[in-house]
Parts: C-alpha cells; structure tokens; sequence
C-alpha cells in the first residue's frame, strides 16, 4: 500500500501480490522483504507517476536495503534489479527525479503500513488526523 498527498487531497492505494510476484519475491527459501518493498514502490509510481511528473520526488520506505538499492539503481540479487529497472523506466518516462528515503515504519509511515496489511480505514482515519484530508482509494 501506499498513499500521496497533493495539493490536499490524499490519495491511497493497496495492492495483493500476485502469485507472479510472490514467485519472484522468492529467494533461496523465502520471499524476499526487499524485493517485495521495490515491487511495492514500482506499483506506486505505476499509480502516481502522472501526479509527481517533472517533479523531484522524495519516497519514503521502511526498508533500508529497497531505500539502497533505488538509491544506488543496482542489488545484488536478480530480482530485485529487475524491479529496479521496471522503476527506472517510470521515473524516465514521467520525467521523476528519485530521492528515495528510509523512515521507520512506525510511527512516520503508519499510513502506508496499514494499507501494506490491508487495513484501508484505519489508514483512512490516520491520514484525516495526520493531514486533515478526506482520502481517495485509487
């Protein structure tokens, strides 16, 4: 899940990982936490890329090695640069310049952690409290 706030109005979103993309989240024995982190941040630009377009935009992640390897544009695992070439595309198809930042999950991105375990109105309610905004589900 993940959320934008522009000129006052929020705007969130939430996404269940596809079996194509729990396959590739898989590594050795077990998903990968940063490769699911990158494919979350690719389907947030694929949601608000046109918003952010010609604009530097700050991301914030909670996961300090996604948060490295979009800094760097490069991860040692396969998958995860595949992800980061997916995000690459949108930012220079949408004129984005990318600063990717770490924050902890809580409590400076509790909205996109409640979108992340599906639990859409209680980030609709953090977000009326934190911004003072009504949000949109795209």
């Amino acid at each position: 899940g993940g959320w934008i706030l522009v000129k006052g109005s929020l705007f969130v979103f939430c996404h269940e990982w596809s079996p194509a993309e729990r396959k590739l989240a898989f590594v050795a024995t077990r998903e990968s936490t940063g490769v699911l982190e990158t494919l979350g941040a690719f389907h947030w630009f694929s949601k608000f890329a046109s918003f952010c377009s010609g604009l530097r935009t700050e991301l914030w992640l909670d996961h300090k090695s996604a948060v490295q390897a979009l800094a760097r544009w490069w991860s040692p695992t396969p998958a995860m640069r595949s992800v980061l070439q997916d995000i690459r595309l949108l930012c220079v198809d949408n004129f984005l310049i990318l600063h990717p930042c770490h924050v902890l999950g809580f409590p400076f991105n509790s909205i996109a952690d409640h979108l992340s375990h599906n639990r859409v109105a209680e980030a609709v309610c953090l977000a009326k409290v934190q911004f003072g905004a009504d949000a949109t589900i795209v």
